[in-house]
């Protein structure tokens, strides 16, 4: 199935998401966050990504700000928001530092010759010597880089085709060419991605998103790795999270007290690269739907006086899981009730 991203459309004035970014579900929506095309609704109202979603401890570093490659430095304590090339639009970015970021005046590796790289140039195409490398695809360029190994723990020159980009090269993790290219990457984390729950009914709510993954290099296998996707949070001891594994399960683990009170695995069709899910939190009960279709493991889960004080989304989730290899967050809905199973069923994106 392909999937069109429709970035170019402006429907400031639509009175109905769907309109404007072939959603599907209901439109009576309390808060709307389409990333991509910079709009964002909260009671009806035009309002700023930060009134719906927040970072206090993102750091500063360049980030693209544009379609052409430009880079610039990106806001701190503001949820960084990315053009990704790969996929053609924009989204707020929740990557690890584990991708292992470079950019020098050389490509260098100092770890060993068995690691999977990816090479690119930010604009137009990274020009390197291929006899210095085990080329396997790829032609230099964002959204088709060189995939390769090292034959040698060496530096690589290279050059550029065009002087106002440069180069970027970065370790495949889990298989995947990660999905932003920023300048100065290494050892700089993403802060945690919050819900901003003012207005929000804590009792009854549904939460959809959109995420993008990681495209495969076409040589480099199945993905891997954790994505933590969601996590609602009563207290450090109380909370639901969801985490993806890539090509295995859905899992979701219920907390209470700090203990594991419930952890179920749902084989799902998480091999997407784009993901929507759905899900509803009635009075304490929580069901959930992916790409339309219910999941089934649990297909409810029970938290007897659960009060949500807390929403992250594509965060860190250290009780359960270290993520190494996070998604990217497109779009982002708020319902201020609990949908119906029908209507969880029609919460995706044409």
């Amino acid at each position: 199935m392909t999937v069109v991203f429709k970035s170019d459309i402006k429907a400031e004035t639509s009175a109905s998401i769907s309109n404007f970014v072939g959603y599907t579900g209901p439109s009576d929506h309390y808060i709307y966050a389409d990333i991509s095309n910079s709009v964002y609704k909260k009671g009806g109202a035009s309002v700023g990504l930060t009134n719906i979603l927040t970072s206090p401890t993102q750091k500063l570093f360049p980030t693209i700000i544009d379609k052409l490659g430009n880079v610039a430095d990106s806001s701190a304590g503001i949820p960084r928001r990315s053009f990704v090339p790969a996929h053609g639009v924009f989204a707020v970015m929740a990557e690890n530092a584990n991708a292992g970021y470079v950019s020098n005046p050389n490509l260098a590796i100092t770890t060993n010759t068995s690691t999977v790289y990816a090479a690119y140039a930010t604009k137009g195409r990274l020009l390197i010597d291929i006899n210095n490398v085990n080329l396997l695809s790829g032609t230099g360029t964002s959204i088709d880089p060189y995939i390769f190994k090292y034959k040698a723990l060496t530096t690589i020159p290279f050059s550029l085709d065009r002087i106002d980009s440069f180069a970027v090269c970065t370790a495949c993790v889990g298989n995947r060419v990660p999905l932003n290219i920023v300048k100065n990457r290494d050892n700089v984390i993403d802060s945690d991605i919050l819900l901003n729950l003012d207005g929000i009914n804590k009792n009854q709510f549904t939460v959809v998103f959109r995420t993008v993954s990681p495209k495969l290099g076409n040589v480099l296998g199945p993905a891997s790795g954790y994505v933590p996707l969601v996590k609602l949070i009563e207290d450090v001891n109380k909370s639901v999270s969801y985490v993806k594994v890539r090509n295995t399960s859905l899992n979701i683990q219920t907390r209470n007290n700090g203990t594991v009170k419930g952890e179920a695995q749902e084989v799902a069709p998480v091999t997407q690269v784009v993901d929507t899910y759905a899900i509803c939190f009635n009075n304490g009960t929580i069901t959930h739907y992916m790409n339309g279709a219910k999941i089934n493991a649990p297909s409810a889960i029970q938290l007897p006086s659960f009060t949500l004080n807390e929403l992250k989304i594509l965060s860190a989730d250290t009780q359960w899981s270290v993520p190494k290899y996070s998604d990217a967050l497109v779009n982002l809905i708020i319902y201020n009730r609990a949908l119906s199973a029908s209507e969880l069923a029609t919460c995706l994106f044409k």
